[in-house]
């Protein structure tokens, strides 16, 4: 077999010498190529594995669903289900519920709107992430509670100062979302991006306004156990273990099934550190 393959390198020098303009082209392609798929793995790499800009990033966990099987992860969770079980889960300290959402943004009636990300959470969000306003506060505990009741809104560093030429006098004004007033309450951190690596958030409103910007969404949102569409993000109690919580979790999953089998009969609870969720 050696054998073999030096006659083979022999033939390939051979040819090699007698073509060296394509030789030459030959080399400069492939290493073009595998500069440049090394270049994209790299950074690639890079984002996937950069921590959020938070406090103790590395300590954030996620709850997700689970079929029976327990390897088909439906990863929302109702609202219903997001109250019972950051009540009864001690090992978890402090559970955020959120969802991601598009709108329009225009600072005024007349103006036009642009496209824009933005998140809806609860009220313990930014308690969770441990992110503190550079300008007025964050959200009341009631303020995820009652429907189309509390028209406030947090801008994202970014886009007050791209859209607002950071104006401090922005906190009190009302700015339209999806042609609806909201409230300016406060502004996040400079380079808080969200959960999200890849896509920042331009604004942040309370979990009880998704069905104000989204068209189609019920308006008994909160109410209801069947509609799982909500990431619950967290960090694990002080002294707590990551083995301690999920088997916490997964007795709270038998109780949600035997006090509501017509929602949760068929699912689980799944606990997976915030890392593990991008892969």
């Amino acid at each position: 077999m050696l054998e073999t393959i030096w006659q083979d390198l022999r033939h390939g020098a051979r040819m090699l010498t007698k073509n060296p303009g394509f030789s030459l082209i030959a080399i400069m392609s492939i290493a073009l190529g595998v500069g440049a798929n090394a270049a994209m793995f790299s950074v690639a790499v890079g984002l996937i594995l950069r921590p959020l800009s938070v406090p103790a990033a590395s300590e954030l966990i996620t709850v997700s669903a689970t079929t029976p099987a327990g390897d088909v992860r439906t990863n929302g969770i109702s609202y219903p289900d997001y109250v019972d079980i950051r009540s009864r889960a001690h090992a978890l300290n402090g559970l955020a519920a959120t969802r991601f959402l598009t709108a329009s943004l225009a600072r005024e009636r007349q103006e036009s709107a642009q496209s824009v990300f933005g998140m809806a959470v609860s009220a313990n969000f930014f308690d969770v992430l441990r992110v503190r306003p550079v300008l007025g506060r964050t959200f009341l505990p009631d303020e995820d509670r009652v429907g189309g009741r509390d028209t406030v809104v947090v801008l994202s560093h970014e886009t007050w100062t791209e859209q607002f030429g950071a104006d401090p006098a922005i906190v009190g004004r009302e700015i339209r979302l999806t042609g609806v007033p909201f409230t300016v309450v406060g502004i996040t951190p400079d380079g808080f991006t969200g959960l999200n690596i890849f896509q920042p958030v331009a604004f942040y409103v309370p979990m009880s306004m998704l069905p104000t910007l989204l068209p189609g969404t019920p308006p008994d949102l909160l109410e209801r156990r069947d509609l799982r569409t909500l990431r619950v993000t967290g960090r694990l109690t002080p002294g707590s273990s990551f083995a301690q919580a999920s088997q916490e979790l997964d007795l709270i999953a038998r109780a949600l099934q035997q006090e509501h089998p017509a929602t949760n009969e068929r699912y689980g609870l799944l606990l997976r550190r915030e890392m593990d969720t991008r892969f």
